[in-house]
């Protein structure tokens, strides 16, 4: 289904087509499930194959929203990676509610609050305790993550 932009109504997929989806699939590490129909599949894989279609389709800029709901810390981790690595060649927008993992894998934030823009800019200038106060309604603790030196928040409870 990701190669479908690029395939004409009557057309047969190409070699090449099917050389771009295998590889999109073992980026994504899902090769294993390419005999599987998506509904055998669980959420979480489902997951993986839908971001594998999307590197299919062979853009410059690729939107995903929630690219790492219903996945295991592993797997958001190694997905995270995967977009992260692909990110010097093409261009990334993501959703994340997880603001840590924002942090650590983004190069440029958009903070919305209620639908529109509150704040935007790296993780250090975005992910601020005043910031993340007035857009959340809650106390919580702002370190530094010990490992990349990025903004790491402690939630502690609402205000």
């Amino acid at each position: 289904m990701g190669r479908s932009p690029h395939i004409s109504r009557f057309q047969q997929e190409s070699k090449e087509d099917y050389d771009i989806v295998e590889n999109a699939m073992k980026i994504t590490n899902t090769w294993h499930f390419r005999d599987k129909y998506i509904n055998q599949l669980s959420g979480g894989e489902q997951q993986r194959v839908v971001i594998a279609r999307a590197l299919a389709q062979d853009t410059d800029i690729i939107l995903l929203d929630e690219p790492i709901s219903h996945l295991d810390i592993h797997h958001q981790i190694e997905i995270l990676d995967t977009i992260k690595s692909l990110s010097k060649k093409v261009t990334i927008i993501a959703v994340l509610h997880d603001l840590n993992l924002a942090a650590q894998y983004s190069d440029y934030l958009i903070l919305v609050n209620k639908g529109s823009i509150a704040f935007q800019g790296t993780p250090e200038e975005v992910l601020i305790e005043e910031n993340i106060k007035k857009v959340y309604d809650i106390n919580m603790c702002m370190i530094k993550n010990p490992v990349t030196g990025k903004p790491y928040i402690i939630p502690i409870g609402s205000v």
